[in-house]
Protein backbone atom coordinates (compact mmCIF):
# COMPACT_ATOMS: atom_id res chain seq x y z
CA UNK A 1 0.00 0.00 0.00
CA UNK A 2 1.66 3.18 -1.04
CA UNK A 3 0.73 6.79 -0.78
CA UNK A 4 1.29 8.99 -3.77
CA UNK A 5 1.77 12.69 -3.41
CA UNK A 6 -1.07 14.63 -4.91
CA UNK A 7 -2.01 18.29 -4.98
CA UNK A 8 -3.87 19.74 -2.03
CA UNK A 9 -7.55 18.82 -2.22
CA UNK A 10 -9.94 21.48 -3.41
CA UNK A 11 -12.67 22.03 -0.83
CA UNK A 12 -15.93 20.49 -1.99
CA UNK A 13 -19.30 22.07 -1.43
CA UNK A 14 -19.74 22.58 2.30
CA UNK A 15 -16.07 21.86 3.09
CA UNK A 16 -13.76 24.67 4.16
CA UNK A 17 -10.10 24.95 3.17
CA UNK A 18 -8.96 24.17 6.78
CA UNK A 19 -11.12 21.02 6.78
CA UNK A 20 -9.62 19.93 3.45
CA UNK A 21 -6.11 20.56 4.80
CA UNK A 22 -6.90 18.57 7.97
CA UNK A 23 -8.12 15.65 5.81
CA UNK A 24 -4.96 15.77 3.68
CA UNK A 25 -2.70 15.85 6.77
CA UNK A 26 -4.65 12.96 8.37
CA UNK A 27 -4.29 10.94 5.14
CA UNK A 28 -0.52 11.50 5.09
CA UNK A 29 -0.18 10.46 8.74
CA UNK A 30 -2.54 7.49 8.30
CA UNK A 31 -0.87 6.10 5.18
CA UNK A 32 2.56 6.37 6.76
CA UNK A 33 1.33 4.71 9.97
CA UNK A 34 -0.41 1.83 8.17
CA UNK A 35 2.67 1.03 6.10
CA UNK A 36 5.07 1.24 9.05
CA UNK A 37 2.88 -0.54 11.61
CA UNK A 38 2.05 -3.60 9.50
CA UNK A 39 5.63 -3.96 8.28
CA UNK A 40 6.82 -3.85 11.90
CA UNK A 41 4.11 -6.29 13.06
CA UNK A 42 5.14 -8.75 10.38
CA UNK A 43 8.93 -8.33 10.50
CA UNK A 44 9.87 -7.17 14.00
CA UNK A 45 6.89 -7.64 16.33
CA UNK A 46 8.88 -7.06 19.52
CA UNK A 47 9.33 -3.39 18.57
CA UNK A 48 5.60 -2.66 18.02
CA UNK A 49 5.36 -1.31 21.56
CA UNK A 50 7.22 1.80 20.36
CA UNK A 51 4.02 3.01 18.65
CA UNK A 52 2.39 3.50 22.09
CA UNK A 53 2.78 5.77 25.12
CA UNK A 54 1.97 5.26 28.80
CA UNK A 55 -1.60 6.56 28.36
CA UNK A 56 -2.33 4.17 25.46
CA UNK A 57 -4.90 1.36 25.56
CA UNK A 58 -4.84 -1.83 23.50
CA UNK A 59 -7.66 -4.38 23.24
CA UNK A 60 -7.35 -7.50 21.08
CA UNK A 61 -9.65 -9.90 22.87
CA UNK A 62 -12.90 -9.56 24.78
CA UNK A 63 -12.37 -8.49 28.38
CA UNK A 64 -8.59 -8.05 27.92
CA UNK A 65 -7.29 -4.49 27.78
CA UNK A 66 -3.70 -3.36 28.22
CA UNK A 67 -3.70 0.08 29.84
CA UNK A 68 -0.11 1.32 29.79
CA UNK A 69 3.10 1.07 27.81
CA UNK A 70 4.66 -1.56 30.12
CA UNK A 71 1.68 -3.94 29.70
CA UNK A 72 1.62 -3.28 25.95
CA UNK A 73 5.35 -4.00 25.69
CA UNK A 74 4.84 -7.29 27.58
CA UNK A 75 1.99 -8.20 25.21
CA UNK A 76 4.19 -7.75 22.14
CA UNK A 77 7.11 -9.62 23.75
CA UNK A 78 5.20 -12.62 25.05
CA UNK A 79 1.57 -12.89 24.03
CA UNK A 80 1.11 -11.43 20.58
CA UNK A 81 -0.40 -14.13 18.38
CA UNK A 82 0.14 -11.92 15.31
CA UNK A 83 3.95 -12.13 15.46
CA UNK A 84 5.34 -12.84 12.01
CA UNK A 85 1.90 -12.74 10.40
CA UNK A 86 1.67 -12.13 6.67
CA UNK A 87 -0.56 -9.10 6.17
CA UNK A 88 -2.29 -8.45 2.85
CA UNK A 89 -3.93 -5.05 2.53
CA UNK A 90 -4.17 -5.07 -1.27
CA UNK A 91 -7.69 -6.53 -1.26
CA UNK A 92 -8.73 -4.67 1.86
CA UNK A 93 -9.68 -1.11 2.48
CA UNK A 94 -9.07 1.69 4.94
CA UNK A 95 -10.72 4.86 6.11
CA UNK A 96 -8.70 7.69 7.59
CA UNK A 97 -10.38 10.64 9.31
CA UNK A 98 -9.02 13.72 11.07
CA UNK A 99 -10.30 13.87 14.63
CA UNK A 100 -10.29 15.83 17.87
CA UNK A 101 -7.11 17.62 18.91
CA UNK A 102 -5.21 16.77 15.73
CA UNK A 103 -5.73 13.03 16.26
CA UNK A 104 -6.41 10.58 13.44
CA UNK A 105 -8.97 7.77 13.35
CA UNK A 106 -8.00 4.82 11.14
CA UNK A 107 -10.10 1.76 10.27
CA UNK A 108 -8.42 -0.96 8.21
CA UNK A 109 -9.70 -4.17 6.64
CA UNK A 110 -7.47 -6.81 5.10
CA UNK A 111 -6.38 -10.43 5.19
CA UNK A 112 -3.90 -12.05 7.55
CA UNK A 113 -2.14 -15.40 7.51
CA UNK A 114 -0.77 -16.38 10.91
CA UNK A 115 2.74 -17.80 11.09
CA UNK A 116 1.65 -21.07 12.74
CA UNK A 117 -1.13 -21.79 10.22
CA UNK A 118 -0.14 -20.65 6.75
CA UNK A 119 -3.04 -22.52 5.13
CA UNK A 120 -5.64 -20.34 6.86
CA UNK A 121 -6.19 -16.79 5.60
CA UNK A 122 -8.35 -14.70 7.93
CA UNK A 123 -10.13 -11.43 7.25
CA UNK A 124 -9.64 -8.71 9.84
CA UNK A 125 -10.79 -5.25 10.85
CA UNK A 126 -8.36 -3.10 12.82
CA UNK A 127 -9.11 0.32 14.32
CA UNK A 128 -6.61 2.84 15.68
CA UNK A 129 -6.91 6.29 17.16
CA UNK A 130 -3.63 8.14 16.82
CA UNK A 131 -3.05 10.89 19.35
CA UNK A 132 -0.46 13.57 18.80
CA UNK A 133 1.92 15.57 20.92
CA UNK A 134 4.51 18.24 20.29
CA UNK A 135 8.05 17.21 21.20
CA UNK A 136 11.17 19.33 21.37
CA UNK A 137 13.78 18.76 18.70
CA UNK A 138 17.22 20.23 18.04
CA UNK A 139 17.46 24.00 17.92
CA UNK A 140 14.50 24.59 20.24
CA UNK A 141 11.93 23.75 17.57
CA UNK A 142 8.99 21.43 18.13
CA UNK A 143 7.74 18.57 15.99
CA UNK A 144 4.43 16.71 16.05
CA UNK A 145 4.75 13.07 17.14
CA UNK A 146 1.85 10.70 16.52
CA UNK A 147 1.30 7.58 18.62
CA UNK A 148 -1.36 4.93 19.13
CA UNK A 149 -3.67 6.19 21.86
CA UNK A 150 -6.34 3.52 21.36
CA UNK A 151 -6.31 0.23 19.51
Amino acid sequence: MSSSSSPAPTPSAGQSAPAANAKQKANQIGHSFITTYYHTLSENTNTCFKFYKNNSQLSHEPDVTYNNSNDIKEYYFSGCKFAGALINLEHGNFDIQPSFGGGVLICITGHMTLKENTDCKKSFVHTFFLGCENVNVAGGATKQRDYVLNE
